[in-house]
């Protein structure tokens, strides 16, 4: 079974597994494709600190819009790694 289809064998580097984060700092920015972009820092359950960027203008951030409402401190589940230590923005955050 490819990794992908079985979280129990997942990395979050396979981009299977999901992790919590606890937010540290929300920077919003004028996005060079309109609208606002809002850089999202963590810190993860395992001590590293995590980033992603939500742009106003793309899909996702229906799924940020109360996430980063509710600003620093909030407790974030069922997110994806993307690469390194970039959350993918197309993750269903949820909180935790």
């Amino acid at each position: 079974m490819p990794f992908w289809e079985d979280d129990r064998s997942a990395t979050p580097q396979q981009g299977g597994a999901k992790m919590k984060a606890t937010i540290t700092i929300i920077k919003k920015e004028l996005s060079n494709y309109g609208g606002d972009a809002f850089l999202i820092g963590f810190s993860g359950e395992d001590g590293k600190s995590y980033r992603t960027w939500v742009y106003e203008n793309c899909g996702n951030y229906q799924r940020w819009r109360q996430i980063i409402a509710k600003g620093v401190g909030t407790a974030v589940g069922n997110l994806n790694i993307k690469s390194g230590r970039l959350i993918n923005a197309d993750s269903f955050p949820v909180l935790s």
